[in-house]
């Protein structure tokens, strides 16, 4: 489209120029006998911009460690039913963190 360079220079030079123009009322001070020349809206900046946020991330590690142990819980009774282990239960003990299961005879408990 544009195969020219002079024509490629010039079109930057005006968009450059345009976002300077629009960029000046945030730069030069209230005061300026420059201001009755340009836009009178300034370029509002965010809080992330101003340096106003402040996050604080915490995390319930006693519900990070409940389903923990529930997806553990999972995969060892998919694991246990794919390789065919014979198991009585598979349980989250409530006083504590800890998975409980019960394999009901030798052959199991040595699969």
């Amino acid at each position: 489209m544009f195969n020219s360079i002079k024509l490629r220079v010039a079109l930057t030079l005006v968009v450059l120029l345009v976002a300077v123009f629009f960029l000046l009322p945030t730069i030069l001070p209230g005061d300026s006998p420059w201001q009755k020349m340009l836009p009178a809206e300034k370029i509002h900046l965010g809080l992330d911009l101003q340096g106003g946020t402040h996050l604080v991330l915490e995390v319930d590690t006693e519900k990070a460690v409940d389903g923990w142990l529930f997806r553990m819980g999972n995969d060892i009774r998919e694991n246990l039913m794919d390789k065919g282990i014979l198991f009585r239960y598979l349980e989250q003990q409530s006083s504590g963190n800890a998975l409980v299961f019960e394999l009901p005879d030798a052959p199991s408990r040595t699969a």
